[in-house]
């Protein structure tokens, strides 16, 4: 038995890095049957490249006797792309690598008649999640983001976090 982060799973992997292992494939189905096999609640956080892999799935979520709370980070294409250097070759990233839908998954969660929300503010997605946990029911929560915005936060936060170790370990 292992527990890793508040998950206690019998298999050699702790639960949370399981698709680490798997890729894109088959994600919402692991999850599913992650939930059943733990007979609890479960929450799976998901790109929307990752989501479109196995939107079939659903159908399992749906008949899963454990609910599931799927968050998608909707960034409209492969954003986990966008800090290759490939970025910077446009026309090739944007085809091949970024794979831009224009989707939004409310008419998915609609076809499983799972419930779903697309919050806009952190305070509206708390308020969603901890609903979607009282209610025992599995949901979609999605999360609308943009590329380029994502990029800009990440350079931000890490410049944060490079600073303050220099200042701890002292190399200013």
């Amino acid at each position: 038995t292992v527990t890793y982060a508040g998950t206690t799973t019998s298999g050699s992997l702790p639960a949370q890095l399981l698709n680490k292992y798997i890729g894109d494939t088959f994600t919402v189905s692991s999850a599913s049957g992650f939930a059943q096999g733990l007979k609890r609640q479960l929450t799976l956080i998901i790109g929307d490249l990752a989501f479109l892999h196995d939107l079939n799935s659903l159908s399992l979520v749906k008949q899963s006797t454990q609910p599931i709370t799927i968050v998608i980070i909707n960034n409209n294409g492969g954003g986990i792309f966008s800090f290759l250097p490939v970025r910077k070759r446009e026309k090739q990233f944007e085809k091949y690598f970024g794979t831009p839908h224009n989707l939004s998954f409310e008419k998915s969660a609609e076809m499983f008649s799972l419930s779903y929300c697309s919050p806009t503010k952190a305070a509206e997605f708390k308020k969603i999640y901890i609903k979607s946990q009282q209610s025992r029911k599995s949901s979609i929560i999605e999360i609308k983001t943009n590329r380029d915005e994502n990029i800009l936060l990440h350079k931000e936060l890490y410049d944060k976090v490079r600073d303050e170790i220099k200042l701890v370990l002292d190399l200013s």
